[in-house]
């Protein structure tokens, strides 16, 4: 890690560069709306299916179950699944919109500086959805998202079954 830090402050214009941050404004902005949807689908879901098997608390319901829920909020949060929308009772619109776009900017500003013979530079955040949309379209700003959902529903499954036993056992 301090070699890599050491690189790029050598080869991109030291400690006060941008190549430091690169990516740090699209992972600003995505981040918010993409925790918070996440958190509302997978209570939502949870209060769904305790409900339909008339118990009380989370951990009464069946891990398979909860892994359900934890997967489905991983892979709504990244890109709004309309049916599974139904059972947020929020305006989500702006998260549904932007989460996984703006991760795929981030991604893209970040390789940027590893690989400088990549076919596109972006000025910022703007300027890289405004140019993907405009040369990929619409759809090239969720280009990789099927690959990311190999990554992002099992790792938040599994993250909120942790997540419910550290509430479980810590408070």
């Amino acid at each position: 890690i301090i070699h890599c830090g050491r690189t790029i402050i050598a080869e991109e214009g030291g400690v006060l560069s941008t190549a430091l941050f690169r990516g740090l404004a699209p992972t600003l902005l995505g981040i918010s709306p993409y925790v918070a949807l996440n958190f509302s689908v997978y209570e939502s879901l949870k209060n769904l299916f305790q409900s339909y098997y008339c118990v009380a608390g989370s951990d009464a319901l069946p891990v398979p179950i909860r892994l359900l829920c934890g997967a489905a909020a991983g892979a709504v949060a990244q890109t709004g699944t309309p049916k599974l929308l139904m059972f947020v009772k929020s305006r989500i619109s702006y998260a549904v919109l932007v989460a996984y776009p703006l991760d795929l900017v981030r991604r893209r500003m970040q390789v940027r500086g590893i690989f400088c013979d990549l076919p596109f530079e972006y000025k910022g955040t703007l300027n890289a959805v405004l140019t993907i949309a405009r040369e990929e379209g619409l759809a090239g700003l969720y280009r990789g998202l099927v690959p990311n959902y190999y990554k992002v529903v099992p790792s938040i499954s599994v993250s909120y079954i942790v997540y419910e036993f550290c509430l479980k056992h810590l408070f």
